[in-house]
């Protein structure tokens, strides 16, 4: 799937080995324009996770990497993306 955030075009992939091989559910790649999720998530945590890279890819075109400390940029992200899916009925165009 592929999203444009601000200009940018965002591609996101499942990847089967992603959690094995980092410990992450989903990471961004800002320098790729990529975002991967691991494969074996299904259903609410797979959303949650979808939407948490997005936010993720949306926060660095922003650059409030610049001026949120990583911790707190997380924690923002986390509870956006729960907010996001338990509120919404979400559908990638």
């Amino acid at each position: 799937m592929k999203f444009n955030i601000f200009g940018m075009k965002v591609r996101a992939l499942k990847s089967h080995t992603l959690t094995q091989s980092t410990g992450w559910a989903g990471c961004y790649n800002s320098e790729k324009g990529l975002i991967v999720i691991d494969s074996e998530l299904v259903g609410k945590e797979y959303q949650e996770t979808l939407v948490h890279e997005f936010l993720e890819a949306v926060f660095d075109r922003c650059s409030f990497n610049q001026v949120i400390q990583k911790d707190q940029k997380e924690i923002m992200i986390d509870l956006l993306a729960k907010a996001l899916v338990e509120n919404f009925q979400l559908k990638v165009k």
